[in-house]
């Protein structure tokens, strides 16, 4: 009878030492998961949880959006300053935020500045730099598509395929353009 007591007390306590150690290992579990969240929000959103889209890219979204309404009303020389901001709030987040994400959003805001400065150069101008104005449109068009796969923000995404598209059509407006002067 003792002996069978003895077996059930070591029993108990191999199962309790066993209990403690799970516990143990889902606590640091837990630990190393918050401070990886905290490493890819930039120090932690207000909820602790890091959603898909990277809590910590919301200045980085706004920063474009904001860029993307001067690129929309044709007003150069602020987009060109709104697509500046937009890089240096970007480069800033850089610094805190680790979302995958924060290099595509570097290469947009790059991009929106290169189609303000060719739709800058293109209404400031009597007669068009074909190469400059087809070299900036380029780069644009170059950065928007190889940035569109990578954007998981919607209202983003949708901005910058809009601004693909209208680069394109300046793009295919300056080789027209070209053209026609040498034939003259």
């Amino acid at each position: 009878m003792k002996s069978a007591r003895r077996y059930l007390i070591v029993l108990t306590a191999l199962i309790s030492l066993i209990a403690f150690s799970n516990n143990l290992s889902i606590a640091q579990n837990k630990e190393t998961n918050l401070e990886e969240r905290k490493a890819m929000t930039g120090g932690g959103g207000t909820s602790g949880v890091v959603d898909s889209a990277c809590a910590c890219l919301e200045p980085g979204n706004k920063a474009i959006l904001k860029a993307y309404g001067s690129l929309e009303e044709d007003e150069w020389p602020k987009a060109i300053v709104e697509s500046k901001n937009a890089i240096e709030t970007i480069n800033n987040l850089a610094k805190t935020c680790k979302c995958p994400e924060v290099d595509t959003y570097k290469k947009v805001a790059d991009s929106f500045l290169k189609y303000a400065q060719g739709g800058n150069h293109l209404d400031g101008a009597d007669e068009p730099n074909c190469p400059f104005a087809l070299k900036v449109y380029g780069e644009a068009i170059s950065g928007l598509t190889e940035a569109i796969p990578k954007i998981t923000n919607k209202d983003v995404k949708d901005n910058v395929k809009n601004i693909l598209e209208y680069a394109q059509e300046e793009q295919q407006f300056v080789k027209d353009e070209c053209q026609e002067e040498k034939k003259s």
